[in-house]
């Protein structure tokens, strides 16, 4: 890895604001967008499995591998340490923190992704709606009364899909009759 500040993790704290990902390691703070906060966390986590089979081998690895996940973020092994390099500053996480904090990344970026696409999630879930399909594409209330109300008041939709699309589900339950034997 490239010079820069190394520092042992202490703190670590991983929030979503809007659709960005908010990542603070000590008293450093660092805003990226959703996909960059994914890749991010997937190289984390990638990379600290890689570290955490050789801790478990207890073999000694010499040398450093290193991905490049953007144009100012780092992460590569060293041993059974992972390092992420966030513009300047480089940290050193152990293997299993930078598991946990890559399964973090990965939640949170989730969520602002959802936050950010959440017009479209609307509109498909809208669709879904008018076509009687069993399922839906989110469990969060807003959206699903966003696509409720997309559903039942968007034109376009009523006019391309007069009727929506028949389902093959049967409702109600259905009744056996039996009558005695001998009749």
């Amino acid at each position: 890895m490239a010079t820069g500040a190394l520092s042992a993790v202490t703190t670590v704290n991983v929030r979503q604001q809007a659709h960005h990902v908010v990542l603070a390691i000590d008293r450093r703070v660092w805003e990226m967008p959703w996909d960059k906060a994914k890749a991010v966390g997937r190289a984390l986590f990638r990379t600290a499995a890689v570290a955490a089979q050789s801790a478990k081998d207890g073999a000694v690895l010499i040398g450093s591998s290193e991905l490049q996940v953007a144009s100012d973020v780092h992460v590569a092994q060293q041993g059974h340490m992972v390092l992420l390099r966030l513009g300047a500053v480089t940290t050193e996480i152990p293997w299993d923190k930078a598991k946990l904090v890559g399964r973090a990344l990965l939640k949170v970026a989730g969520m602002a992704e959802a936050y950010a696409k959440h017009a479209q999630i609307a509109f498909d879930q809208a669709i879904l709606l008018r076509a009687g399909a069993p399922f839906g594409l989110t469990r969060d209330p807003d959206i699903q009364r966003e696509a409720l109300v997309e559903a039942t008041s968007n034109r376009t939709l009523r006019t391309q899909m007069p009727g929506g699309i028949k389902s093959e589900e049967q409702l109600g339950v259905p009744t056996v009759l039996a009558e005695p034997p001998g009749r």
